[in-house]
């Protein structure tokens, strides 16, 4: 009898250390196969990236010349948190309120966090590239502190060009060439 009533404390223990552990894990496997990328420290997700290049390619009129892909969409959330940092440094802050009217006037309703961040970074640069206020040794400087950033893409989009500041398509060194038959 006492090694029953020993035996379910200890059973029931293990269980429930056994079902966080699956949870725990479970958690952290979903998120790794959402992540797009990792930009020191902060996680990218494929829904983020999905749901600004949506987004984005959806509004009229378009703030962007060409419809984004996602290695485009990421390519601009990968810049856009350092370039809003440095230019609310530098006295040019671009509010989420204004971003939320150019999104309702280009037909979004409900625009995704992640669409108002890329709308903002693009009225910032807009703004800063329109006028005179930023000299060479500012724009220096803006490149710099992007590019230094620490980027780790999932493969699939490729990989973040510090030179470029853009994330390119790469083919992993696994990948034979195709040769056609001659």
């Amino acid at each position: 009898m006492k090694g029953l009533l020993v035996t379910l404390p200890v059973r029931r223990l293990v269980a429930a250390l056994a079902l966080g552990a699956a949870l725990l894990t479970a958690g952290c496997g979903s998120l790794e196969t959402d992540r797009a990328a990792t930009v020191d420290g902060r996680v990218i997700t494929e829904t983020e990236v999905n749901s600004v290049m949506e987004q984005i390619n959806a509004m009229d009129p378009s703030p962007v010349q060409n419809p984004l892909t996602p290695g485009a969409a990421l390519t601009q959330l990968v810049r856009s948190a350092p370039a809003l940092e440095f230019f609310a440094e530098n006295g040019l802050v671009s509010s989420e309120s204004l971003a939320r009217t150019q999104a309702r006037d280009g037909g979004l309703d409900d625009p995704s966090d992640a669409t108002i961040e890329i709308l903002r970074y693009f009225h910032a640069l807009n703004v800063a590239s329109s006028g005179q206020q930023f000299t060479q040794e500012d724009q220096a400087e803006f490149f710099q502190r992007i590019s230094s950033q620490e980027v780790d893409v999932s493969p699939r989009y490729g990989a973040f060009d510090p030179e470029t500041l853009a994330v390119t398509a790469t083919t992993p060194e696994w990948v034979e060439p195709f040769a056609a038959p001659q």
